[in-house]
């Protein structure tokens, strides 16, 4: 995409995956089939930071790394896709997702 507005550091919560906010949206890298997810800001109609799964009791979503077990991740909700939600552990899920609110255009 472009330069990105936020890094995350990989850490073992994650699974040492790397996600990225840019201008134009987001890179989640994954290491499931080696690929990078690349949801276009246009897309994104929430990004939050969550609880659990067990407090939030939303079950249908896709998840990349120990979303479930951690105290606070970030779950973007998107507007198209099979999988509407999206849940990860960036390392400081606060920041991601103020990072996400200065996208242009952001939802």
């Amino acid at each position: 995409m472009d330069a990105p507005l936020y890094v995350s550091k990989r850490n073992f919560k994650n699974f040492w995956q790397q996600y990225r906010v840019c201008e134009k949206g987001l890179e989640l890298q994954s290491w499931f089939l080696f690929h990078t997810l690349r949801i276009p800001a246009a897309e994104i109609t929430a990004v939050d930071v969550c609880p659990p799964i067990w407090k939030t009791r939303i079950f249908w979503r896709m998840k990349l790394d120990w979303a479930d077990v951690i105290p606070k991740h970030v779950m973007v909700t998107r507007k198209t896709g099979f999988f509407k939600r999206v849940t990860f552990v960036p390392d400081d899920p606060e920041a991601f997702v103020a990072a996400c609110r200065k996208m242009p255009g952001s939802f």
